[in-house]
């Protein structure tokens, strides 16, 4: 009599998701994350183009060092964007 507490059926049929597609996502989100990372360090040590590029740029006055600046933080966002999406 009444409703039941709970649907009948495995797991999968209930949830929609087995424990594989939990683990392959950790593993997705783990490669993202070193990914991330990586883009970070690279954007952001001093033994890399990006910032050896602005502080080059700055030997030249205020104006250059904006400039570079700027391009380097607009060309900054794009792998982080590609490797999200």
């Amino acid at each position: 009599p009444g409703a039941p507490l709970a649907e009948e059926g495995t797991a999968e049929q209930v949830v929609g998701f087995t424990g594989m597609d939990l683990f392959l996502c950790s593993v997705i989100g783990l490669a993202i994350t070193g990914l991330i990372i990586w883009i970070t360090e690279y954007y952001t040590g001093t033994n890399y183009r990006p910032v050896r590029s602005i502080a080059k740029s700055s030997e030249t006055g205020h104006g250059t060092n904006v400039i570079q600046g700027l391009a380097i933080s607009l060309e900054s966002t794009a792998l982080p964007t590609i490797v999200i999406v």
